[in-house]
């Protein structure tokens, strides 16, 4: 019977993230985009950067301004189902923003270099 994806597993410069269900990798690398020219279809490619995603709660003691200042670090997303993603000097995105209720949750996001799989 085979196995799916249920839980991920997050780490930013060697710190577990608690991540709330719904963390999501893009895994960046190569995008291509149709090009049509005097009735031929061919493409273009561009490097697109990894992005991942994730909410973690709100807990004493959490400094907003620590997850802001990440940059240049080792991000990891490990899946329940063997796969791993590492993005190597990811930063963070965007200001981090919390929502009250629910455990305050925290929006996570970082982007870095295309990931690379390690198998």
């Amino acid at each position: 019977m085979p196995k799916f994806l249920g839980r991920a597993t997050i780490r930013a410069a060697g710190t577990v993230i608690k991540s709330a269900k719904g963390a999501s990798l893009d895994i960046g690398g190569t995008k291509r985009t149709p090009v049509v020219v005097g009735g031929v279809v061919g493409w273009s490619e561009e490097t697109v950067p990894s992005m991942l995603e994730c909410e973690t709660a709100l807990e004493a003691g959490m400094s907003l301004r620590a997850i802001s200042n990440l940059a240049g670090v080792t991000v990891t997303f490990e899946a329940d189902t063997g796969q791993r993603y590492v993005i190597s000097d990811a930063f963070h995105t965007d200001t981090p923003t919390m929502k009250d209720g629910e455990g305050g949750n925290v929006a996570i996001k970082m982007a870095g270099p295309p990931a690379e799989e390690v198998l």
